[in-house]
């Protein structure tokens, strides 16, 4: 398949990556990317993934849509327009051609099989998603397509993680620019295609036992569920799936989880999987259809197809061994019977105690109080575990965190870490090496052998919060058991929940009132001996990550209910910075440099060290200043050489012209023109001759 480049917009981003045909277990074949579509990081420039890459039919490069493709004209989207062509002879179908047509013969290629086209366009009006975006036609088969190939068209470049294969093979008579275009009305007109659900209702769906669930209560359900992530995340890739290892096998078993937890109803079940979770965003990695999965009508058939595979016929019976994993917590007294009740307090005889911190500034300043509930919000892989570890290990042993800020001297010395994404040998590894990097003697190794207990959580279901009979939020017999391990008689310093999204057990992240009532139920364990500070830990959100910054993501319940929030956000392999957005009872924080080291170790970047990445930076700026400038120098090159060669064509158009009519006949700048002018008769192109006062001007060769 002969090869040309692709456009100019499209290969100065860093989107790229290499795919390869290959067959899947059912014996289809399926075109195989080389990473992922999902981590940014991990992505190719044109010339990466073009080095050494031959496109054909079994494999070659492809361009990523995941996140969207915004530029100053618009979003960029690809149509994909399969089985309208011949491979053999090249003839495209009339009604393939007229897209080609509609959209002014935009940059459009033939697809790696030689059956279809790839039309692109970029799109001012945009829709932030699309309930129907691939439509299967009626149109016949031209001849030599296989009879697997469908006939349809689907559109790519609304947000999702997915990826299109580009050959760069221009269709006869098409640019090699892409047209910018009003909106997607042509396709939603022509093919069906709907820009918001505008779907047929479903039919009749499944009715469970007793009043339907709400979404909350679902969202509960599954929140403590082993297939947690695969459900509300949509991590379905490396699971054992059976027959079907793929996102829509993944998906029947969503399906049937979500009409479990919703107790037959398949309503509730439906409400739950297109507003709570990753697929119903149309968030899937590596499908081909992500967006059906936000289709009401699709997911309403595959509910019906779970509910039909049930042997039971009773709805009150299918999900009879549903049962809690814990008894309801005693009903705590009111502590609003003890309003106004016994001695009170002396306000004015003495001076109050001075505020406790578990940290300080260098400077003697406090930064992270003790017995209140703190927030932490990074990233994946930005460090935060490492640093958490690292925090224990200083409690422990008395050490400055992150070779930066003090211990508090009154703080309890004993740690426990809940750590709901990790297992036993990762923590042993962490702990193992921080300790080693730290330099620790063997007497501070047993401090923190003594002090850190560290609970490796992965895989274990440990809600803290449930919602109950009335669907308001209450803690769980969880909850109690952590309070009475923490009354043990502990002098406790510090208690990290790492993350949230694993020990709240109802969706924190989507309900400010739920969010309250979780910092709440923190806030019990802040009683323990030593009151200790308790850390709660959060992810940031995608679009914070997408900006370069950090913040917890979902509703601003918990940065609300917290009384110190701070954020770790990743600047790049080596360099992470601290931040406390929001600090309740101590001085506002400036932002503290961190520097990666071995085994992933954070410290406070020294002086030395900034001087030599401000240096760098310095360095890289002025480069690429240079770069900019020798770059726009080239291009004002490039228009003035265009225009000698515009004004040399008309004047051969127009022989004898004066320069005033040469420089009105040529586009541009008119300082431009006429200097132009002057150009193509310094280098001879052009001959002027006097007529009087005025001058005429010839083509050189054709008066040769």
């Amino acid at each position: 398949m002969p090869t040309h480049a692709a456009p100019a917009l499209l290969c100065e981003l860093t989107r790229w990556l290499r795919w390869d045909l290959k067959t899947n277990r059912k014996g289809k074949a399926t075109k195989v990317p080389d990473r992922s579509t999902r981590h940014r990081g991990r992505w190719l420039t044109h010339a990466q993934a073009s080095a050494g890459t031959k496109t054909s039919a079994e494999g070659g490069v492809g361009f990523v849509f995941t996140g969207g493709v915004d530029t100053p004209a618009g979003r960029v989207y690809a149509l994909d327009v399969d089985g309208c062509r011949d491979p053999a002879s090249g003839a495209v179908e009339a009604w393939a051609m007229a897209i080609v047509n509609h959209y002014g013969r935009t940059f459009t290629e033939v697809t790696p099989s030689g059956c279809g086209l790839r039309v692109w366009v970029i799109v001012r009006d945009y829709p932030k998603t699309l309930a129907r975006a691939k439509v299967k036609l009626e149109h016949a088969r031209p001849a030599n397509v296989p009879e697997h190939k469908a006939v349809e068209v689907q559109l790519f470049g609304y947000g999702v993680p997915q990826y299109v294969t580009v050959t760069g093979c221009l269709l006869p008579g098409c640019r090699t620019d892409i047209e910018v275009v009003e909106n997607l009305d042509y396709l939603v007109e022509t093919f069906g295609f709907a820009e918001s659900d505008q779907e047929l209702t479903s039919n009749a769906l499944p009715k469970g036992g007793g009043d339907a669930p709400s979404v909350d209560t679902i969202a509960a359900r599954i929140g403590g569920s082993p297939d947690a992530a695969l459900i509300v995340d949509a991590e379905w890739a490396g699971r054992n799936l059976g027959e079907d290892p793929s996102a829509s096998g993944a998906y029947w078993r969503v399906a049937q989880e979500a009409l479990r937890a919703a107790h037959g109803h398949g309503s509730a079940a439906l409400d739950y999987l297109l507003t709570r979770t990753a697929w119903g965003r149309g968030d899937v990695e590596e499908s081909a259809d992500p967006a059906k999965y936000g289709r009401r009508s699709w997911v309403a058939a595959e509910i019906r197809r779970a509910a039909g595979k049930n042997t039971s016929t009773n709805p009150e019976t299918i999900f009879e061994d549903e049962v809690d994993d814990f008894e309801p917590p005693p009903r705590r007294e009111s502590p609003m019977l003890t309003v106004g009740k016994g001695k009170r307090r002396p306000w004015f005889e003495q001076t109050p105690p001075p505020r406790e911190y578990l940290l300080h500034h260098p400077g003697g300043d406090g930064l992270l109080p003790r017995g209140k509930v703190g927030l932490l919000s990074a990233a994946g892989g930005t460090g935060k575990t490492t640093a958490l570890i690292q925090l224990a290990v200083a409690i422990a042993t008395r050490r400055p965190w992150l070779d930066h800020f003090d211990i508090g001297e009154t703080a309890g010395r004993d740690v426990l870490l809940l750590l709901g994404e990790e297992d036993a040998d990762e923590v042993w590894r962490k702990v193992f090496f921080a300790c080693i990097e730290l330099g620790l003697t063997p007497e501070q190794k047993r401090e923190v052998e003594h002090h850190v207990l560290a609970a490796p959580l992965a895989g274990e279901a440990v809600p803290l919060m449930r919602l109950g009979e009335h669907g308001n939020a209450e803690g769980t017999g969880h909850s109690d058991a952590l309070l009475a391990r923490l009354n043990e008689g502990y002098d406790w310093g510090l208690v990290v929940v790492d993350p949230v999204s694993r020990f709240a057990g109802i969706n924190v992240e989507s309900d400010n009132t739920v969010a309250t009532r979780f910092v709440q139920e923190l806030e019990r364990f802040c009683h323990a001996p030593g009151r200790p500070t308790v850390l709660a830990v959060g992810h940031t959100s995608k679009e914070a990550r997408r900006a370069g910054t950090a913040d917890q993501r979902g509703v601003t319940g918990l940065f609300d209910a917290v009384r110190w929030a701070a954020t770790l956000n990743g600047k790049s392999r080596h360099r992470v910075e601290f931040e406390v957005p929001k600090n309740n009872l101590g001085r506002p924080s400036e932002m503290v440099a961190l520097v990666r080291g071995e085994h992933g170790l954070l410290s406070a970047e020294t002086n030395t060290q900034a001087a030599e990445r401000s240096a760098q930076e310095a360095h890289e700026k002025a480069a690429a200043a240079a770069v900019k400038e020798d770059q726009k120098l080239a291009a004002q090159e490039a228009r003035r050489s265009n225009l000698v060669t515009d004004v040399v064509t008309a004047c051969r158009r127009n022989p004898g012209a004066s320069k005033a009519t040469l420089v009105a006949l040529v586009k541009g700048k008119r300082t431009y023109a006429h200097d132009a002018v002057d150009r193509a008769v310094a280098l001879g192109l052009l001959v002027r001759e006097s007529n009087g006062k005025a001058f005429q001007h010839y083509v050189a060769e054709v008066l040769r």
